[in-house]
């Protein structure tokens, strides 16, 4: 079994912690702005759980890439 100090390691060299963060604040941000202009435009009341959707599915992408 791979010491887990060492896979720490290995993903702060990759920059995985800062890639998340971004992530994060982007979808954060992102959801934010949606729940305010999506009910203004008057868009189906799917569309904001399908962006949610593809927030979710994003971020395993951005742990992996």
């Amino acid at each position: 079994m791979p010491n887990f100090n060492k896979i720490l390691e290995d993903l702060k060299n990759r920059k995985v912690f800062r890639s998340v963060t971004i992530y994060a604040a982007f979808a954060f941000m992102l959801l934010q702005v949606i729940n305010i202009v999506f009910p203004a435009l008057q868009f189906p009341l799917w569309t904001e759980g399908f962006v949610v959707v593809l927030v979710i599915i994003g971020f395993p992408v951005t742990l992996i890439f």
